[in-house]
């Protein structure tokens, strides 16, 4: 496959739109002088010019796409609409974009305010829950304490019975402190 230039537009003034046709005898292109139609194997064009009415509009006609049999094309057009402003008008547009920037950023401080007031309450309910559960295993231990002394307490060597209530009572505390 081999490349080649098939347009020469001057620097400044590129092409808009292109489109070879199926068959890739022709190649359609736009420019700001209007759409033109190029034979590939020979080189010869022919111009359709920008119409008249267009030509104070700023518009931009583009080839879309050529029909499958080759022999037609589908164009498009494409209004740019320039507007000059008064200094009033800028005025009033650069107000508004400044007014927007700080109410966004007025709202964006006082999002982070209440995120971290939020933060914070997290917090103390972590710390609370913390020190709740700090009391809670200090308090369990004492009680397995105390019934493990009580279970000593209670034994009575010569009953067998008692003596393996004891026995489990102690694998159990031993499960239970693991």
């Amino acid at each position: 496959m081999t490349q080649r230039q098939l347009t020469a537009n001057a620097a400044g003034h590129g092409v808009n739109g292109a489109a070879i046709s199926p068959d890739g005898k022709y190649l359609a292109y736009s420019d700001e002088t209007g759409l033109h139609i190029k034979l590939v194997e020979t080189g010869e064009m022919r111009t359709l010019p920008l119409p008249a009415e267009f030509a104070s509009t700023h518009a931009t006609w583009l080839p879309a796409a050529w029909f499958p049999d080759g022999t037609r094309l589908l164009d498009s057009w494409r209004l740019l609409t320039l507007r000059e402003r008064t200094a009033d008008e800028a005025g009033v547009l650069i107000a508004g974009f400044f007014a927007v920037i700080l109410l966004g950023s007025g709202v964006s401080a006082t999002v982070l305010m209440l995120l971290t007031a939020s933060i914070h309450q997290l917090e103390d309910v972590i710390t609370v829950s913390d020190t709740i559960r700090q009391r809670g295993m200090a308090l369990r231990f004492d009680m397995m304490t105390m019934s493990d002394a009580m279970r000593g307490y209670l034994i009575n060597a010569a009953d067998k019975s008692e003596f393996d209530r004891k026995r489990q009572a102690d694998e159990q505390f031993d499960r239970d402190v693991r």
